[in-house]
């Protein structure tokens, strides 16, 4: 089995430089003590630092701009320390030396902010350099499972808009509108080319609907989301997830007095 212990602290700091402009920074320190037992007993023990420092500029109420650069630490999958078998079962090997990646995110955000509390949109361009990858490569002779493969870099665009459609006369209503647009490259462990890396979505874009039928005590939402195929590479495949895909979902909400509420 594995156990971990983890203590997370953080120091936070705001300044005004002007009227228009502050900076905020914000240190978080986390300890964390990992032990696993079974086949081997083994406890690991790790310390991360993990600064943020976000530079805004507020134009005017409505225009907002923000610089931010970012240290991110990944947690650890567990499932991914103990060896395990395939639906095919196939060995997926266990890798008690696996360790969290890291990222540093350097981001350029700007905000608009519509008349009458109508709504926003924020466009966000983005460069993350990853270490310590966590992807498949091979354990032992012949039998992979996840391991600590190098850098990989990420860049990209996002856009995040949001609408209250009153104007439609649509009460109590929002339309969410998120979309990814990016790239994204490391080293493959089996062949030393570059490629994508598994699971990143390079292209997608979901719709969110939301409103609150306060007569009725009721709140519904709608999703609707298209992504690109992903792929899954392996020490003896390479496959294509199916896609482009179309994917749609939703929620309702039953208020059934003050304390308690159906899903």
């Amino acid at each position: 089995g594995v156990k971990e212990t983890r203590v997370e602290s953080f120091i936070n700091d705001t300044w005004g430089l002007s009227e228009k402009a502050t900076i905020e920074t914000i240190l978080v320190g986390e300890y964390s003590e990992i032990g696993i037992t079974g086949d081997a007993n083994n406890k690991r023990n790790f310390f991360f630092l993990k600064p943020t420092l976000d530079y805004r500029y507020n134009f005017n109420p409505k225009n907002q701009i923000k610089v931010s650069i970012i240290r991110e630490v990944a947690q650890l999958n567990f499932n991914q320390f103990a060896s395990s078998f395939s639906k095919d079962d196939e060995v997926i090997g266990g890798n008690e030396e696996l360790v969290q990646w890291k990222n540093w995110r350097l981001a350029l955000e700007y905000e608009h902010r519509f008349s009458n509390d109508a709504g926003s949109i924020k466009i966000l361009g983005f460069k993350d350099d990853v270490s310590d990858t966590a992807e498949r490569a091979e354990i032992s002779p012949g039998v992979s499972g996840v391991a600590n493969i190098g850098d990989s870099d990420y860049l990209g665009i996002e856009i995040e808009a949001s609408f209250r459609l009153g104007f439609l006369g649509i009460s109590n209503a929002v339309l969410d509108i998120t979309s990814r647009i990016s790239k994204a490259s490391l080293t493959d462990s089996f062949t030393g080319k570059k490629r994508t890396p598994s699971w990143w979505d390079p292209k997608n874009v979901r719709f969110q609907f939301r409103q609150d039928v306060n007569d009725w005590g009721v709140s519904y939402e709608l999703n609707f989301m298209i992504s690109n195929p992903t792929n899954f590479v392996d020490i003896n495949e390479i496959s294509d997830r199916a896609g482009p895909k179309f994917m749609l979902w939703g929620s309702i909400e039953k208020r059934i007095s003050k304390n308690l509420i159906l899903n």
